[in-house]
């Protein structure tokens, strides 16, 4: 059962004016429903992390295996937290700090720039992101 608190709803509107890296409306990325972690299935700061997770990323076995090696086993189901583990192919928000060491490393995952929070920009060339860009194939 969701129970939705004014914080949600608050973080919901926000997230329905969100801009995404070509300055549209940023569509969903996450497939996952984690309640109070992605609001509207969208790569926004949300949550009680309060982390950016900005950068909507389709996981590959390459970056999956990197991010294991790093500390964060993605792949890995967290039952406790709701949380699935992810397979190759699945979309998932990504911090810039996680994305970015990847990218440094040659392993960041492809990037769907129509779910990518446009405040991604302050932080990573735009040459960058739209090199590893692929589409966004988010499906309801």
């Amino acid at each position: 059962m969701n129970r939705h608190t004014p914080e949600d709803e608050r973080r919901a509107a926000e997230v329905g004016s969100a801009r995404n890296v070509m300055g549209s409306l940023l569509e969903p990325c996450v497939h996952i429903n984690i309640d109070g972690y992605f609001v509207g299935h969208t790569c926004c700061v949300h949550g009680a992390h309060q982390r950016e997770n900005l950068i909507c990323s389709v996981m590959s076995e390459d970056f999956l295996r990197f991010s294991a090696e790093n500390g964060v086993d993605l792949s890995m189901p967290r039952p406790k937290d709701g949380f699935p583990g992810l397979k190759p192919g699945e979309h998932w928000c990504l911090s810039v700090a996680e994305w970015y060491h990847a990218y440094q490393a040659g392993h960041a995952p492809k990037v769907v720039l129509e779910a990518t929070h446009e405040d991604v920009l302050t932080h990573i060339s735009p040459d960058i992101i739209a090199a590893i860009a692929c589409s966004n194939d988010f499906t309801r």
